[in-house]
């Protein structure tokens, strides 16, 4: 940059004075110059003592390119941005132009390229090198032109345009949903009236715009929850109340591998993410890890579909009729086990008791359930056999072995637990000898000897003596009384084909004929390959014809299976059980009568030469039902002493009109009554009879005469 000084009159003369001396004076000694270097890429430090004249300045140093006029120039620039070397580069000779149509062209070097204008257009050529294109003008004068009538050309340009004839329509028709039309003149107004629970409104803006409406009806806008509604012709809500409230519906997921069916017991796995869903799977009875169900789903769910489940309130469209046990109005549903379900049969054995609800509505596809899901087994829960609920130290009833302690005057206290073996005996000077007489009801087959044996709680296969043919080994007991039976065992050969069970004394079936093959009127266990089977005559107690079904329960020689007959249940019900569990599917039949006679049977099928081997163990047969004492102590000889509250005689000895009569410091003793004055004593078979005498007088060879008040007559002494 160029500086410019302003200096005093007198300085432009003399020139610049040196530094002022000591004194205030001028400094002095130096002299003006002029730059004697040019700019060039380095600094150039000087040691002249004079100054730069103010209207002096360097020049740029010379690069050595020379100066001129280069083409497409190649070119050396250095650090200060100066072309230190500068040449003619090379020029394009040739290039290629191409078009949306037509074959391409090499333009070359000196070379005119021409743009032509094609259909409408128009090239103009100007410096410096410009060519400007433009639309061709066509013969349509511009201007606004109202309905126009307009020609376009094939580039769509306009080429004609005129103004076009205006307001021509003279009238319309207007026509509704009833197919009748109406006319508008030119002029007319048209007027567009809302009918039933529509209305309508004109506005003028936007120009020209009727609005329509849907009418508002008497109903309170907002949520109502289980509503009762009343609905117009048109199908408008005019009227809504909050519903009773019938049904508390959870929502839910299936979050296993199998469909869920609606009306299945449910119970709760998880949640799905954190919401308030459930994830849940199938409730079953003999499994506590799934107990207790929360509700019935109320929709048929696949595997990781949502719906609800019903916890509390009607379950509606289930069929109430294929319920298990045949349910009827009111009755209670329990939660099924061996895999879950609905059934109207109370589990017994180990399973769980959860009452879930009762059938409201009996139909195949329209039926209900009032549903109460309490989340709990609410019923005292099943146990096994010889235990009883009892109380714990902290007051809970636990299932405990039972047991008592027995003791007595003398001797030590014995402990007597469930299962052991109590023996009641006459002790000294008790004179009674006691026995126990059980509800095991004997064996009446006599027919089969060399067949089968009952030893105990054992069945045997005798050799077959003939041993030339197949046989059937058979074994028969019988009930005691009417309305009860039940038969236990152990199958010990899975290997035999046989029939073990209860068999009705009803009808044409003679149980006593033990040597006919009467399998087809039993209510029996036998087994197909390693399944328990149980079966069953068709036609109901006293007909012939096997029916079956096949349980698919592993079969072993450790299952205690039973048969029971209960004449006071559901019109007499037959149960098939297996280790104290009602065999699945369900094996219960009811109506099968109230008072019938049954009686235990064994058929077994044997080829012949086989040799004695024990088939059945742990057989027990019982004519009253587990409700009643199975056995009982009774004398069996002997008398029980007068010292211990007995009379210590045995009146089977005794004669007519012997009675006890006591004896001062000695045991009463059987005497007979002796008739006195005016008595008279007659002992008879178990009675004594006593009649009184009136003395009349005296006669002639007597001590007296007496009237026999009962016989009548007169009586002489």
């Amino acid at each position: 940059m160029r500086r410019r000084y302003y200096l005093p009159e007198r300085n432009r003369q003399e020139g610049p004075r040196g530094p002022p001396g000591r004194d205030g004076t001028s400094g002095g000694g130096n002299t003006p110059g002029n730059p004697s270097a040019l700019i060039g890429a380095t600094a150039t430090n000087g040691t002249a003592t004079t100054y730069m004249r103010s209207d002096a300045a360097p020049a740029l140093e010379t690069t050595g390119v020379t100066s001129g006029f280069y083409k497409s120039a190649d070119i050396t620039v250095d650090a200060q941005g100066r072309v230190t070397a500068a040449s003619d580069g090379s020029a394009i000779t040739t290039f290629r132009l191409a078009g949306d149509s037509g074959p391409q062209q090499d333009i070359v070097n000196n070379s005119v390229m021409t743009v032509g204008g094609g259909v409408g257009l128009t090239s103009t050529a100007a410096t410096p090198e410009t060519v400007t294109l433009d639309l061709e003008d066509t013969a349509v004068t511009p201007g606004s032109y109202k309905s126009a009538d307009i020609t376009v050309d094939q580039q769509g340009r306009i080429t004609a345009a005129s103004a076009g004839a205006q307001g021509t329509m003279s009238s319309f028709t207007v026509t509704g949903d009833n197919a009748s039309t109406q006319t508008i003149e030119d002029g007319d107004t048209l007027t567009v009236r809302g009918g039933t629970g529509i209305s309508t409104e004109v506005f003028g803006l936007p120009a020209d715009t009727i609005e329509i409406d849907l009418a508002d009806t008497a109903v309170t806008p907002g949520t109502y929850e289980h509503a009762n509604i009343t609905v117009d012709q048109q199908g408008r809500i005019t009227a809504a109340t909050d519903g009773p409230v019938d049904e508390v519906l959870v929502p839910c997921k299936n979050d296993t591998i199998g469909t869920i069916s609606k009306g299945t017991p449910i119970y709760i796995t998880g949640t799905v993410g954190a919401s308030d869903t459930f994830t849940i799977a199938a409730a079953d009875a003999s499994n506590p890890a799934t107990m207790p169900a929360s509700g019935v789903l109320q929709t048929t769910l696949t595997p990781n579909t949502q719906g609800f489940y019903v916890q509390t309130g009607l379950l509606r469209g289930f069929n109430t009729s294929g319920i298990t046990g045949s349910p009827g109005i009111n009755d209670t549903i329990y939660v099924s086990n061996g895999g879950g379900g609905l059934t109207a049969i109370k589990p017994t054995g180990t399973n769980l008791i959860q009452n879930i609800g009762i059938v409201a509505r009996l139909d195949a596809a329209n039926g209900s359930i009032l549903v109460s899901s309490v989340l709990r087994s609410n019923d005292v829960p099943n146990i096994p056999e010889g235990q009883a609920w009892i109380g714990n130290a902290s007051g809970v009833a636990v299932p405990t072995d039972v047991e008592f302690t027995m003791n007595g005057n003398f001797g030590a206290t014995q402990t007597v637990n469930n299962g052991d073996l109590l023996t009641i005996s006459g002790g000294s000077g008790l004179g009674l000898t006691l026995e126990a007489q059980t509800s095991s009801v004997p064996l009446i087959t006599s027919s089969t000897t060399n067949k089968a044996s009952h030893e105990g709680g054992a069945i045997y296969r005798n050799t077959y003596v003939s041993g030339t043919a197949n046989y059937t080994s058979q074994t028969l007991f019988a009930a005691s009384s009417p309305g009860y039976c039940k038969v236990s065992f152990r199958n010990l050969n899975n290997s035999i084909a046989f029939f073990g069970g209860l068999i009705p004394d009803v009808g044409s079936v003679n149980p006593s004929a033990s040597d006919t093959t009467q399998f087809d009127t039993m209510y029996s266990f036998s087994h197909i390959g390693s399944d328990w089977r149980w079966n069953y005559p068709s036609g109901g107690p006293g007909t012939s014809g096997l029916s079956f079904n096949d349980s698919n329960v592993n079969h072993s020689t450790s299952d205690v299976v039973s048969v029971t007959y209960d004449g006071s249940v559901a019109g007499g019900t037959i149960t098939w059980e297996r280790n104290g569990s009602i065999l699945v599917p369900a094996s219960t039949i009811t109506g099968v009568g109230t008072n019938l006679v049954f009686h235990a049977k064994f058929e077994v099928y044997l080829a012949a030469g086989n040799t004695r081997v024990q088939e059945f163990a742990d057989v027990t047969v019982e004519s009253a039902s587990s409700e009643n004492p199975r056995s009982t102590i009774v004398p069996a000889s002997g008398t029980l002493g007068q010292q211990y509250g007995g009379t210590g005689v045995n009146f089977n000895t005794a004669g007519n009109g012997q009675v006890l009569i006591g004896s001062l410091g000695s045991d009463a003793t059987l005497g007979t009554i002796t008739q006195g004055d005016g008595i008279l004593v007659s002992n008879g078979a178990g009675s004594i009879t006593v009649s009184a005498h009136v003395k009349q007088g005296t006669t002639s060879g007597y001590a007296a005469v007496y009237w026999d008040t009962k016989t009548k007559a007169f009586w002489y002494q």
